[in-house]
């Protein structure tokens, strides 16, 4: 949920890029063929990986909750052990018994590599900011920044 917020966060200053208002949701933001420049960026990230995280987030908070059933193992290791929980390898699926599951997908790496996609993308952004912001080109619009409580179209 936080990572979802924090993308939205990140459409609302990447839209101040540009002189009109642009939508204040990272998906929708990404929607406007005709912005270029950062938003060029975080399409990028949407087709690498932000649709899966997307499509993980809408399957366990529309329509079937991580707290149904859980799927965690704990594997002795050597003095201790190790923690594992699957994720589903096909979230659109919405229902549980639907699941399928591999090895290769579990929470905790998953969680790691969202991270470091994420900062990558953090970074990017910061540098085509940076970029236009030495060109004075940033920002284009300082008034009316994010009409908060309203929504734009």
């Amino acid at each position: 949920m936080a990572l979802s917020a924090a993308l939205d966060l990140m459409a609302r200053v990447v839209g101040v890029s540009f002189v009109d208002q642009t939508p204040v949701s990272f998906n929708k933001l990404c929607g406007k063929k005709q912005l270029q420049g950062p938003v060029d960026t975080l399409r990028k990230a949407k087709e690498r990986w932000v649709n899966r995280f997307k499509d993980y987030r809408d399957c366990f908070v529309h329509y079937t909750p991580a707290d149904n059933r859980v799927y965690a193992d704990i594997i002795p290791h050597g003095s201790g052990s190790i923690l594992r929980c699957k994720l589903p390898t096909n979230p659109n699926i919405r229902t549980v018994e639907g699941f399928k599951y591999s090895k290769k997908v579990e929470i905790l790496t998953y969680g790691a590599t969202l991270y470091r996609h994420f900062s990558a993308l953090d970074k990017a952004v910061a540098k085509d900011i940076m970029k236009l912001y030495k060109n004075n080109e940033f920002p284009k619009r300082t008034k009316n920044l994010f009409f908060i409580g309203q929504r734009t179209r």
